[in-house]
């Protein structure tokens, strides 16, 4: 795997908690992009918002989500 590839390491159904953990991500250096919160879903049915940041950065951003309070 390419160390500049984009790894999904997060996935949630709340634009919140995305920008939340994206922010919690980016406080420790790790450069992050979520995508799909922008995608309309079914009625009832929230999309699916992905993060992700670079294989190499893969495993300290699941290290730091698997902490962080809003990932619980």
């Amino acid at each position: 795997m390419d160390h500049d590839e984009a790894v999904v390491i997060f996935t949630t159904g709340d634009p919140y908690t995305a920008e939340v953990v994206k922010g919690a991500l980016e406080a420790e250096g790790i450069a992050c992009a979520i995508g799909g919160e922008r995608q309309g879903g079914f009625v009832g049915m929230l999309p699916e918002i992905s993060l992700t940041v670079t294989a190499a950065q893969a495993e300290k951003a699941r290290e730091l989500i698997a902490k962080h309070p809003k990932t619980a």
